[in-house]
C-alpha cells in the first residue's frame, strides 16, 4: 500500500473505534 492508503486506513480504524466508544457509553443496551 501506498503512504496515503495506510493513512485512511489509520483514519478509518480510528473513527470506527470511535463511533463503538460513543455506542458503548453513550447509546442504551437495546442497541446491541
Amino acid at each position: 500500500m501506498t503512504g496515503t492508503e495506510v493513512s485512511a486506513v489509520r483514519l478509518a480504524r480510528v473513527q470506527f473505534a470511535g463511533t463503538s466508544m460513543y455506542h458503548v457509553l453513550f447509546v442504551p443496551d437495546r442497541q446491541w
